[in-house]
């Protein structure tokens, strides 16, 4: 991990005491996708050249979404030319934003983590928002080609962990 990554390591943990309690919930890591979803999905190729697949009963298609209309299940996404030092103060920016929200109660849920996949950087993190009886897990995930992010959000339920498993492990960048 080089110098930027554990500053803001230590910064989102710092952000993390200061604005939520631990949750003691136990939600792990985002499941795979099923052989069968594998198969049946449809392919969203953005402008840029990077893609993702999602499941094949989705049936609307927009700049900055895809969603299956009759459940309003919904994967956001969004992409855009930034350094690693913006992209580190971004992600950091947003945690604070979402903990700090008051029409629920946000917690951090998943840690930020970092990975190298497919010669991409990979951050993930999952924020566990409760509004009275109903809990939803808040995922992101941010993929960093050295010069872009390319980042996919989705809240579980309604879209369920499989099928974000889908769109994210499947996400590609053409070169």
């Amino acid at each position: 991990m080089n110098v930027r990554r554990g500053s803001l390591v230590v910064l989102l943990l710092a952000i993390a005491m200061f604005a939520c309690r631990a949750d003691i919930g136990t939600t792990g890591p985002v499941a795979d996708a099923t052989p069968s979803q594998q198969a049946a999905a449809k392919v969203y190729v953005a402008a840029e050249g990077w893609s993702f697949r999602y499941p094949a009963s989705w049936d609307r298609v927009e700049g900055s979404f895809i969603q299956e209309t009759e459940t309003g299940k919904t994967i956001t996404f969004e992409s855009e030319a930034t350094t690693d030092t913006e992209l580190e103060q971004w992600i950091a920016s947003e945690i604070a934003r979402k903990l700090a929200a008051t029409e629920a109660d946000n917690r951090l849920r998943e840690a930020l983590s970092v990975t190298e996949e497919n010669g991409l950087t990979v951050y993930r993190y999952a924020i566990v928002s409760r509004m009275e009886t109903r809990e939803t897990v808040l995922r992101t995930t941010v993929f960093f080609d050295g010069s872009r992010r390319y980042a996919l959000y989705a809240a579980v339920p309604p879209v369920t962990e499989e099928e974000y498993a889908l769109a994210v492990g499947s996400f590609s960048v053409a070169r």
